[in-house]
């Protein structure tokens, strides 16, 4: 405080001394090797439209640009990490009629045949795990959630 704000810090006069000591008396900054400042929006934004599923360390590694950089983008581009929904199944039409005819298929049954009354039941525990995987996708704001289907039910 000796000196004012406007003098150097310490670690400068440290930096400073190691590039004269070096017999490097250039003032000039040296061009930097690191990455780059400017963030294509455009890249990004296409990144996103072919995999909704990427990560931000996914976005750093294909694009070569720091997290906090990325993540700063993102936010300006409106995108938000979202939970997909998770649904029990995707059922197409042809699950539809399958269902239909299968149930047809018992009231029929049930009204010719009394195989209700011969099946014999038992006190059994069954035990089911439900491994569901839902992921988070990159969306804006005013956009709906993507949904997940359910995987298929695997016994333990």
């Amino acid at each position: 405080s000796v000196y004012g704000e406007a003098s150097l810090t310490e670690r400068q006069c440290q930096h400073w001394f190691t590039c004269f000591h070096s017999r490097d008396f250039s003032v000039k900054d040296a061009p930097r090797l690191d990455r780059p400042i400017e963030i294509d929006d455009d890249r990004i934004k296409e990144l996103l439209k072919s995999n909704r599923h990427y990560t931000t360390q996914e976005i750093v590694e294909k694009l070569n640009i720091s997290c906090t950089s990325i993540e700063n983008c993102l936010k300006e581009l409106g995108y938000v990490n979202k939970l997909d929904i998770w649904v029990p199944h995707e059922l197409i039409e042809i699950h539809l009629t399958k269902h239909i005819n299968i149930s047809h298929f018992f009231l029929k049954r049930k009204q010719n045949d009394l195989f209700l009354k011969q099946m014999l039941t038992d006190d059994e525990k069954w035990i089911v795990y439900d491994n569901v995987e839902r992921k988070r996708s990159w969306s804006k704001h005013d956009e709906p959630l993507q949904s997940t289907s359910k995987t298929d039910i695997q016994t333990k």
